[in-house]
């Protein structure tokens, strides 16, 4: 049972068991929570595909139409486009052909232009004809022929319904980007691939779409091992993650992640956490709910006797992403969450009111993917905020008795791929930028942006950090195979990290961190592995962390 501890007491308590007197300070208690989210969000990671990158590229916009000098020819001076409906931007391309001089030749090439500008716009079976007509009086005629889908046809196995996740049905005009929208959402499904292929139909302009199923295990298992924990709650972390194919018989994905520190026989301190996350596809939308929980104690010295330290944390969130533009080469998403989020904290089961907070919040953002070639951007801005009149328990800041629990903050992450040859090798760089703004002028320290781990600047073992309202990190990774041990690669990779605020600044050592690190990764068979040696580049006077950091992580896939 928890009992409620007042606001002085828990102070004294805190500072005893942690060094800290100040609530509104990145405690140990906000650095456990974001560990735990990282890794819970890294688990996903494993499990999750890659997203499919369009198989067909389209040709890009095409130039202005100039006919070809020709003899005889004949100024065109009104044209007739039938069966345009919906084709109002191909029917004022067509009218560039207005007040030039056509021929044979140049009818011909008005037909090809034409054909290539419906291609360029992904409308890879419709066409443009002209058909037998006499120019002579200037009158030129145009049809469109639509490609429409007749029939949407399976072959092999298929893992649910289609009509919810296609964003396609009998009727429509063929297009490319309904087609690449498609193949990724079925290949999202992590054991299920599909190929689609277009087929003539029955009648002229007719189109079957055959979807081609190629189904393996529905179900996917991962156990892991790895040292991304802290020393005072277990460094060691266990877990297990798992997916589901399909549960419903809707194209949609269930993953669960289990993971709790690896020291069973220790009963002093110890952590653990669970998240479960379900998405649908939905035509050019995705539809996803999750539930998470944490837990983490551990045993500190006191005044007198020894004191257990305990945290626990619980979410959930429902959330919608919807592509609204898409082509060839590019991607544009905006996406939206409602979240709420409890957390509490207790010494000796005595629980601190102060720190108790039940909020619940929204978060919205626009993403963007760019393909250049086979390197790939991904950029995306978000805004994230509370709502104090929604939420039950704001908690509370030192010195600050008006809060009312109201705060809102953008953030822009950015990442980069880029594939590359030296000489005969293969390499890769990636890079990524992250950072975020407090757009109020009190932010709780939950929400802070903190720097100095493996999934921030790397090079440090994330016993400390340095976090603050506003911040950001840059990652700089150069990746080369390792001949010697098939399916492996080496790496080397450069950091830093920034972070500041009007509330941080208060008892910041220094704003900035710089690290590196170098390591290995690969996989054989079942097994994967990732392992890193790194140290710090810079950081402030008195900021303490290991002069050499290692990492690992091994998993094992079913």
């Amino acid at each position: 049972m928890a009992y409620k501890i007042r606001p002085w007491i828990a102070g004294a308590l805190l500072c005893m068991a942690l060094g800290k007197a100040n609530a509104e300070r990145f405690n140990f208690d906000d650095r456990e929570q974001q560990r735990s989210a990282q890794h819970q969000e890294q688990l996903l990671q494993k499990l999750t595909p890659p997203l499919a990158q369009p198989d067909v590229r389209l040709p890009d916009s095409i130039e202005d139409f100039l006919a070809p000098q020709e003899a005889p020819c004949f100024r065109i001076e009104h044209l007739v486009f039938e069966e345009a409906a919906g084709f109002s931007w191909l029917e004022k391309k067509a009218r560039q052909a207005l007040g030039q001089c056509l021929g044979g030749q140049g009818l011909h090439a008005l037909q090809d232009w034409l054909n290539r500008a419906l291609l360029a716009r992904g409308y890879v079976v419709s066409r443009v004809v002209v058909p037998e007509q006499s120019i002579q009086d200037g009158q030129l005629r145009l049809i469109l022929m639509p490609g429409r889908i007749s029939r949407i046809r399976e072959e092999g196995q298929g893992a649910g319904w289609l009509a919810l996740m296609l964003p396609f049905k009998v009727g429509d005009v063929v297009r490319q980007q309904d087609l690449d929208q498609a193949i990724e959402q079925l290949r999202r499904l992590p054991g299920h691939q599909a190929e689609m292929s277009l087929v003539p139909g029955e009648q002229p302009g007719d189109t079957e779409i055959v979807i081609k199923h190629t189904p393996g295990q529905r179900w996917h298992a991962l156990f892991s091992l790895d040292n991304s924990g802290s020393q005072s709650t277990g460094k060691q972390q266990a877990a297990l993650s798992a997916s589901l194919d399909s549960p419903f018989h809707l194209y949609d994905v269930l993953n669960l992640s289990l993971s709790r520190d690896a020291h069973w026989h220790r009963l002093d301190y110890g952590s653990d956490s669970a998240a479960l996350n379900w998405s649908v596809p939905l035509g050019y939308s995705v539809l996803s709910m999750s539930v998470n929980r944490s837990r983490y104690h551990q045993t500190v010295a006191g005044y007198s006797s020894d004191l257990v330290y305990a945290g626990r944390s619980f979410g959930y969130d429902i959330g919608l992403s919807r592509v609204v533009y898409r082509d060839s080469n590019n991607r544009i998403a905006l996406d939206g969450k409602l979240w709420r989020r409890t957390s509490h904290s207790e010494i000796d089961e005595v629980e601190i009111d102060v720190q108790a907070r039940d909020m619940v919040g929204y978060e919205a953002g626009l993403g963007v993917r760019h393909y250049l070639g086979t390197s790939v951007l991904d950029g995306r801005v978000g805004l994230k905020g509370s709502l104090p009149t929604h939420s039950k328990e704001p908690g509370e800041m030192a010195g600050e008795p008006e809060w009312d629990g109201r705060y809102q903050l953008v953030s822009a992450d950015f990442s980069f791929t880029a594939p590359f040859q030296v000489g005969a090798l293969p390499m890769r760089y990636d890079t990524s930028l992250r950072g975020q703004l407090s757009r109020t002028a009190l932010l709780p320290s939950y929400e802070w942006l903190s720097i100095g781990n493996r999934y921030s600047v790397r090079g440090f073992d994330g016993e400390v950090t340095l976090a603050g309202e506003d911040g950001a990190y840059w990652q700089n990774t150069l990746s080369v195979p390792y001949p010697p041990i098939p399916g492996a690669e080496v790496y080397l990779g450069l950091d830093y990290g920034y972070v500041g605020g009007r509330q941080a600044d208060d008892f910041l050592l220094g704003n900035d961190l710089a690290g590196w690190v170098v390591g290995m990764r690969g996989s054989a068979k079942a097994f994967r592995y990732e392992f890193s040696l790194g140290g710090p580049v810079a950081k402030p006077e008195g900021f303490g962390s290991s002069h050499l950091t290692g990492t690992f992580w091994m998993g094992v896939s079913l």
